[in-house]
């Protein structure tokens, strides 16, 4: 493989990062080769062009994470749009990791664990959006419905008023909790999957 085919390679396994992240890895590469005696050589320290790609996409998904994680508050208190894409970059992580040059049963037990871990996160933010949603739904109709049981029993009226009230109180931060978690989740997958594919990429 020459020099040429190495880089073609490397940004072909890149193609789903931002275009700057890809100029300026391939950069890196390129005046690593000019450096280089002996290109062969510098391939063969380097390794497959996907376990350099891996680490790569790997160090933007660390850093990605914790860039997102530090500017939400200011984001938030400057009332801008969200332009993150944390769920884009796990994305991207994840197809770089099943792209390892590793054995078929390595890969395969691999991507089970990832499934079951993704399918047991879901489910708890499944439960939370649920409750969030039932407790919605209920509560409406509840702080509705008092105000006509007011005129025929001012107490239960107001008792009804008061839950209603409470259940979508309750709604509401559950619903702001569950989105909360959602992100601290796709964040640590985000986080874990990087540093993985680091190690991989520094040991391979």
């Amino acid at each position: 493989m020459t020099k040429k085919e190495y880089l073609f390679q490397l940004r072909q396994n890149l193609k789903h990062l931002p275009a700057f992240e890809i100029e300026t890895a391939i950069a890196y590469y390129d005046e690593y080769f000019s450096e280089a005696e002996n290109e062969f050589a510098a391939i063969n320290k380097l390794g497959a062009p996907q376990t350099v790609a891996a680490k790569i996409i790997g160090e933007y998904a660390v850093s990605s994470a914790e860039n997102a994680k530090n500017s939400e508050k200011a984001r938030n208190a400057a009332s801008k749009p969200k332009t993150d894409s944390s769920l884009k970059t796990l994305w991207i992580a994840l197809i770089a990791l099943f792209a390892l040059p590793v054995a078929f049963p390595l890969a395969l037990a691999l991507f089970f664990v990832i499934l079951a871990l993704l399918i047991t996160l879901f489910s708890i933010v499944l439960a939370f959006a649920a409750t969030s949603l039932a407790l919605g739904i209920a509560g409406i109709p509840m702080v509705i419905s008092s105000f006509a049981v007011m005129f025929l029993h001012l107490p239960t009226g107001i008792a009804m008023l008061g839950t209603g009230l409470a259940g979508l109180g309750l709604c509401y931060f559950i619903g702001l909790g569950t989105v909360m978690l959602t992100k601290a989740i796709v964040r640590g997958l985000q986080t874990m999957i990087g540093k993985l594919l680091i190690k991989k990429g520094g040991t391979a």
